[in-house]
């Protein structure tokens, strides 16, 4: 509990914010604080409803991935948890098996958020997406390793070491969902999900070959997922098509009666993704070629995606494609998209150990204790890249006067304007389509590598193409492309639509999949 406060810490505090407060004043305040240190000593003695969730999941027996189970270091724990028999309620996912990112609460399973900071940690209850997808019948397996505190783009900054693309184990699976990616891609699993903050879900999914959904913003619920910036949070599916990614998503999506602040209070209709993906093929579907998401990519990537392009109108009659220019999609990475992830990543997650304030809804307090000490006694554990973001982010809060917050406020206005950039061109056709990634999968650098090397070989430049629509709020799909011919590596074409209109997103999808099915390979493993 909180000290009572004296009259030397409160002349401390009023000369740290230049108050220039008299003692006489100051020692009034202290009966004020007291009055509030009383309050929060009540709030912490109440009951949390939350600790009363854990007594309905029963006995929910676990363990940890075996090297046998675990040929890629893809899982976190295995379990067996089946989804009930809800006979109001259509079972979209009976018979599916489905992993669960681990930083994703599955109530009484440990989790970590690839982080010995969160070591040890048992969530009291379900998220939202976890009670839907047994609510709808599906099987949970396990949960999925994820990159340390999911900061990285990359599949070799884990806690338990790096996670290896199935298609070629020497190279990175993407991050930060790396796990869900693998275990799609392997067949372990039917469906997965992923967190998407600057192309979580997109990375590993273009990575590995399969098919990624980050919806609309606030279209999925977050509540029971930890968050790295709640302006840019978002979870999706992951399936090795798109009809389950739309099957996943129209299991999950839907308002969550208040408890998570991310999404809209009124207006929200529901979406039967799944009827709309398999209904009658649309009129003309008008593809939009992003020119600017070219740029800065390498040579392979282009002829890759302008091999797909080309399929696409040769081989069927729906698609009318043609050329499209948001010139300010070459800046929306650098500089605009580092201010946002780098001092809302330390405001929020770490300072404010996974929550901070100005937060509403439903919260786990155990969560945020458990971070507060891990954070306090493991933070020496943390990869290179989260170190890089909480030195970066203090040293410029500390001598930057505030230049971190207008820059934040700057580059957050930015992004609105390119947001009404992205929505004029999306007035003239159905979606957008570029590259998923500048380049191919990176290659997992070796334990004992140069610190540039590591760090370049994760660094948020993936993003690229990737970030913007984490920012603008805008659904956005990675689906296969092709293969590099030298690695056997996948590349991943992305598909960018309107917002809340996420049902013509994945119908493109579904079109242009069928499209390019002639470019697909069964996958063989590896190792």
């Amino acid at each position: 509990m909180l000290p009572s406060p004296t009259l030397k810490d409160l002349q401390e505090i009023s000369e740290e914010y230049n108050l220039n407060i008299s003692d006489d004043k100051l020692s009034f305040y202290m009966k004020t604080i007291e009055h509030n240190l009383e309050d929060v000593k009540e709030v912490n003695a109440w009951k949390n409803p939350l600790d009363d969730e854990k007594h309905k999941y029963g006995n929910r027996p676990f363990h940890r991935a075996t090297l046998q189970e675990n040929p890629y270091n893809a899982w976190h724990h295995i379990c067996n948890i089946k989804g009930g028999q809800n006979e109001d309620q259509v079972q979209l996912l009976a018979d599916r098996k489905l992993a669960i990112k681990d930083n994703i609460f599955i109530g009484m399973v440990p989790l970590m958020n690839g982080s010995r900071t969160l070591e040890g940690f048992v969530p009291e209850c379900d998220a939202t997406v976890v009670e839907r997808i047994l609510n709808h019948g599906g099987t949970i397996v396990g949960n999925v390793t994820c990159e340390n505190l999911c900061l990285s783009g990359a599949s070799f900054n884990t806690t338990y070491g790096p996670v290896r693309n199935p298609w070629n184990p020497n190279y990175s699976a993407g991050g930060s969902s790396s796990g869900s990616g693998v275990v799609v891609a392997v067949g372990d699993v039917d469906m997965a999900l992923g967190g998407d903050q600057g192309g979580s879900i997109r990375i590993p999914s273009s990575s590995c070959g399969i098919v990624g959904l980050k919806p609309t913003y606030g279209l999925v619920p977050y509540t029971g997922i930890i968050s790295i910036v709640r302006a840019i949070d978002h979870v999706g599916p992951m399936a090795r098509n798109v009809t389950d990614c739309a099957r996943l998503l129209t299991a999950i999506a839907g308002f969550d009666d208040g408890k998570d602040d991310r999404q809209p209070s009124t207006g929200f209709q529901l979406t039967d993704y799944l009827a709309e993906v398999n209904a009658a093929r649309p009129g003309v579907l008008r593809i939009g070629i992003l020119k600017e998401g070219f740029e800065e990519c390498d040579g392979v990537i282009i002829d890759c995606i302008q091999n797909a392009i080309d399929l696409i109108k040769s081989s069927n009659q729906f698609a009318e494609v043609t050329e499209v220019s948001v010139p300010d999609h070459s800046k929306a990475l650098s500089p605009f998209f580092s201010p946002i992830l780098f001092y809302a990543t330390q405001d929020q997650l770490i300072d404010g150990c996974g929550y901070g304030t100005s937060v509403s809804g439903v919260l786990s307090s155990a969560l945020s204790e458990k971070m507060y000490d891990g954070l306090r006694s493991h933070s020496h554990t943390l990869h290179d890249l989260a170190k890089q973001v909480i030195v970066s982010s203090a040293y410029v809060k500390k001598y930057g006067g505030h230049a971190r917050y207008s820059s934040y406020a700057k580059a957050q206005t930015w992004f609105w304007h390119i947001g009404k950039a992205y929505n004029k061109a999306l007035e003239e056709v159905d979606v957008l389509l570029m590259p998923t990634l500048p380049i191919l999968p990176i290659k997992i650098p070796s334990p004992d590598a140069p610190i540039r090397d590591a760090m370049e070989a994760a660094a948020i430049s993936l993003s690229r193409n990737t970030a913007p629509f984490d920012v603008t709020h805008h659904p956005a799909i990675t689906l296969n492309a092709g293969y590099d011919k030298e690695t056997n590596l996948p590349i991943g074409l992305q598909l960018v639509g309107r917002l809340w209109d996420d049902a013509t997103v994945l119908k493109a999808a579904k079109l242009i999949e069928d499209s390019l099915a002639e470019l697909q390979k069964p996958f063989s493993f590896t190792i």
